[in-house]
């Protein structure tokens, strides 16, 4: 028998009580004893013992309520009920509907008493088996129940970070679509501008004194001049735009501009501007992050209708944890407003370019996108931070420079008149190529018209040796940056000045190739010319 099977003998008769727990103890039995009920409930809460041994008739509570009381507190443990003086049908039916496991009339034989706590022990074994079994199957049934759970979560993680993956996908090729033909929208454009700003300043040159024609002709030149700009601010949302990438000291470029937002702001919100001391230079295009801080600044003015605060702080910073930024140095300049803030709805399409809170005579929506999309082309980011009646934060990256050379702007000394130079001029656009023609003309030089590379291919192999080709880039048939590779195949020492309002443009770098970014002035044309032929 287990070491741990305990008996334990409940008789008030002493002789009774010592005759069967001698006869267990013989068979080998481990038993305990107690003389009345209430000594019985215990023993049976100290001792837990496998089975109890329970006289019927005793004084202080018969065996039929403490056999309850145990079946009650363990139901586990087996209960064997014995009486001399209740031994009818009747008394054992009411004692095994008790609870008793088994009812035996004394006297009783050892052998038949060894036997039936023997087959009680059994089934006590066989039950703690079966519990056991059970319990495990049920911790079974938990952990599987548990890893069931992990990989339904992990599952819903993964379906949710794939519809957030999707969703950004969708809408990167929705804004690289819409880039595309933003583009080549602003491309086309371009060259109208070029048209009308050309003519504009052959215009104003023979205008005369007539104050009445200066002054529509004014007008006309702020109207393009303002068209321009938004041309320029669409080709930066589309990351097409060239851009003058420089060492800029974050302190002088706020002082400079400082004023300007002041004015933009207006009299009744402070601006206040927090730089540490120690913020490196930042690899930027000057003019593009200006037009970028007093969008900024616009913006916090209409979001400011009270009146309140704009701060402007800048700092050395890697970007958070999880940020789609490289892990790297950056210059961080952030713009706070005190306004209204946005609520996350509006947040999340705050960048979108077209979308705009505003009324539709108050705002074109590209004010954010513009400025995301200068920050990427640079190799930075725009994230944008609010909440409701909380204001807005405007977090812009900017590349460290490479070098922490003098961030002071260097002026070039004027470059001398070239001489009359023999000039292929070579543009899709006729317009364009008649003013151009125009432009170089009245500066002295000769040159000759073409509408496409394949023709002004065949002008240089059977024309014969030009000093300069002016191209436009973007043509169909050929490139103007293709063109220039073919037309310095025949003609080596042909220099060339390559025409866009893009930024990427094969073939930069080289002495003898520059770019003139469109539209341009008449002079910015004349004297890239003579920068060229002055080295």
């Amino acid at each position: 028998m287990p070491e741990n099977q305990v008996i334990l003998n409940v008789d008030d008769t002493e002789a009774v009580r010592y005759a069967k727990t001698h006869t267990l103890r013989v068979a080998g039995f481990k038993v305990e004893e107690a003389v009345n009920g209430a000594e019985a409930l215990q023993k049976v809460a100290a001792l837990q013992p496998s089975l109890v041994l329970l006289d019927v008739r005793m004084p202080d509570m018969s065996g039929i309520e403490v056999c309850r009381r145990i079946k009650v507190d363990f139901p586990t443990t087996m209960v064997l009920q014995v009486s001399a003086s209740y031994i009818s049908s009747a008394d054992r039916v009411i004692g095994l509907e008790s609870g008793a496991d088994s009812y035996l009339a004394q006297p009783v034989e050892p052998a038949e008493l060894i036997a039936a706590v023997r087959a009680l022990l059994r089934i006590r074994s066989v039950e703690d088996q079966l519990r056991t079994v059970n319990q495990q199957l049920e911790d079974r049934v938990a952990e599987r129940t548990r890893q069931l759970m992990e990989a339904n979560q992990q599952l819903t993680h993964e379906i949710a970070e794939r519809e957030k993956a999707q969703a950004s996908l969708i809408q990167a090729l929705k804004t690289e679509a819409l880039g595309q033909l933003t583009g080549g929208i602003a491309h086309d454009f371009n060259n109208l501008l070029m048209i009308i700003s050309s003519n504009l300043q052959l215009l104003g040159k023979r205008l005369g004194d007539d104050d009445r024609l200066r002054r529509y002709w004014a007008g006309a030149k702020e109207g393009t001049d303002r068209a321009v700009t938004l041309t320029q601010r669409l080709l930066t949302f589309a990351r097409r735009q060239e851009l003058k990438i420089e060492s800029v000291g974050i302190p002088e470029l706020l002082a400079g501009v400082r004023s300007l937002i002041e004015r933009s702001v207006g009299p009744m919100n402070e601006v206040v501007v927090d730089v540490a001391p120690d913020v490196r230079l930042a690899a930027i295009d000057r003019n593009q992050l200006e037009l970028a801080l007093l969008n900024l600044s616009v913006n916090a003015r209409d979001a400011m209708p009270d009146n309140g605060r704009l701060t402007i702080a800048a700092r050395n910073a890697r970007p958070p944890k999880g940020s789609s930024l490289a892990d790297r140095d950056y210059v961080h300049l952030s713009v706070t407003d005190t306004g209204t803030g946005m609520d996350a709805q509006t947040l999340a399409r705050a960048t979108e370019p077209f979308f705009s809170t505003k009324a539709p005579e108050k705002g074109t929506g590209l004010g954010l996108a513009m400025v995301r999309g200068f920050l990427e082309q640079l190799g930075g980011g725009l994230v944008l931070t609010s909440a409701r009646g909380e204001g807005t934060t405007a977090h812009l990256w900017l590349p460290v420079a490479t070098t922490q050379q003098d961030a002071a702007e260097v002026t070039e000394p004027e470059a001398p008149a070239a001489r009359p130079l023999s000039i292929l001029f070579v543009d899709d656009e006729q317009l364009l190529v008649m003013v151009g023609a125009d432009m170089l003309e009245s500066n002295g030089h000769q040159v000759t018209p073409a509408g496409s590379g394949a023709e002004a291919l065949e002008l240089l192999q059977s024309k014969g040796r030009f000093d300069l080709l002016i191209t436009d880039h973007a043509m169909p048939g050929m490139t103007g940056a293709e063109l220039a590779e073919k037309a310095r195949a025949i003609s080596p020492e042909i220099r060339v000045v390559v025409a866009s309002g893009f930024q990427d443009i094969p073939g930069e770098g080289d002495a003898n190739w520059l770019r003139l970014r469109k539209p341009y002035l008449e002079s910015d044309l004349i004297d890239l010319i003579n920068q060229i032929y002055a080295r």
